[in-house]
């Protein structure tokens, strides 16, 4: 059994508190993530130990490592080095939980069981969205950022804000689906499916219109998943859909469904909440900066200059493109394309379902940006392992070794 091994056991209570992870926060110690995230390192370091220091890689590792190393360089030219070295350090540890995944996991069971401990983990999420939105109709959250997006109906959770918890939390539609209709039996089968219209709500609740495209996205895999051709397996997709409409329809706050309804409006006359002026403003800043970028980190420094305000790029491969330059982003591209590469050459059944995890963060990348988001990284990391044990002989070997 997978959690007689406490390794294993370690790695899936960190997939489990992935995203709710911000949610709690020890005076002196730091979030659940980063307690979580040492005590996966430390269990994959005696892991690596006890093989006598045999570290396993895999293309992706270098090649993340190769893109670090360009970013690292860019320290250089940095107006604010403490600033960029802040978002190397975080993207070494990025690299560092990895490597530890990618230590502990022996086979490609191994990351559908971690993917049902991350389901298990959104279900906290959608329980803590329920009780923020009972506590903020009854004016009872503490004030702070929280009670302020209440406010303009977008409820999330402590310590994330609404547009990365919808996409974490979207990242877990297709997984949940696949589980549903082919690995659970029994209870577990009604918890996953129960998970779809929950998890929805926890979504639609955040008012991220970007997050509800990404989650109509993520939603499709169902189209795939199931044998239509068989009458009974149409009889939970529509029953979960018509209860996700119900939900929209009677459990959303009339300020979140406002705001919700907007996006064609937005979409069509809108500035896209001042995106399509924040990315005119990147590429003002690209321009000037061509070949190295800013440094890394550096954009809402340089964002000050232009339109005197703080921002994030809200793109991620524009935001890779304008810290990094064009050679960071040739970079970036090689390490994508080099994980589509294993995706597409794994010979599973169960490929698709990953490269339907893989584009739905992609599409979420186009407005968010992520580029030092532990969570999100993790969650490719579990799209990694889930292909990369099959898609090559190289792989193979490795995991001949492993057992």
């Amino acid at each position: 059994m997978a959690f007689e091994r406490p390794d294993f056991a370690v790695l899936c209570f960190y997939f489990f508190t992935l995203s709710w992870t911000n949610m709690i926060t020890f005076p002196g110690l730091g979030s659940l993530l980063q307690i979580t995230g040492i005590a996966l390192v430390l269990v994959a370091s005696y892991v690596v130990i006890r093989r006598s220091f045999n570290v396993y890689l895999t293309e992706f590792h270098i090649l993340y490592a190769g893109f670090l190393f360009w970013c690292a360089i860019t320290l250089v030219w940095s107006k604010n080095i403490e600033w960029s070295a802040l978002h190397i350090v975080t993207s070494v540890k990025i690299l560092v939980l990895l490597l530890a995944v990618w230590q502990i996991t022996r086979s490609k069971s191994d990351y559908w069981v971690l993917a049902q401990a991350y389901v298990f983990g959104g279900w906290v999420t959608v329980v803590n969205s329920v009780i923020t939105l009972q506590n903020s109709t009854q004016l009872s959250l503490p004030y702070g950022k929280v009670a302020q997006l209440a406010m303009q109906g977008r409820i999330t959770s402590a310590g994330y804000d609404p547009n990365f918890l919808s996409l974490i939390l979207a990242a877990s539609l297709p997984i949940a689906i696949y589980l549903a209709a082919h690995l659970s039996r029994g209870i577990l089968k009604w918890i996953n499916w129960l998970y779809i219209p929950a998890v929805w709500y926890a979504i639609l609740l955040t008012g991220s219109r970007g997050g509800l495209i990404v989650s109509i996205f993520a939603s499709m895999s169902v189209l795939f998943v199931i044998d239509w051709r068989k009458f009974y397996a149409w009889i939970n997709p529509i029953a979960f859909g018509f209860a996700a409409v119900v939900i929209v329809v009677n459990a959303i706050p009339p300020k979140t469904q406002e705001r919700l309804g907007g996006l064609a409006d937005e979409l069509a006359y809108g500035g896209w909440s001042s995106r399509l002026l924040i990315w005119d403003t990147s590429w003002n800043v690209f321009w000037e900066n061509v070949i190295g970028g800013v440094g890394i980190g550096m954009f809402r420094w340089e964002s000050l200059l232009f339109i005197n305000r703080q921002l994030d790029t809200h793109n991620l491969l524009l935001t890779v493109l304008v810290e990094t330059g064009v050679i960071g982003f040739v970079f970036f591209l090689i390490l994508i394309f080099s994980m589509l590469r294993t995706i597409l050459c794994s010979k599973d059944d169960d490929r698709f379902i990953w490269l339907w995890v893989f584009a739905t963060i992609g599409i979420g990348s186009l407005s968010i940006t992520m580029l030092t988001y532990p969570p999100v990284w993790s969650l490719l990391a579990l799209v990694l392992g889930g292909v990369a044990f099959s898609s090559s002989s190289k792989n193979n070997k490795n995991v001949e070794r492993r057992v």
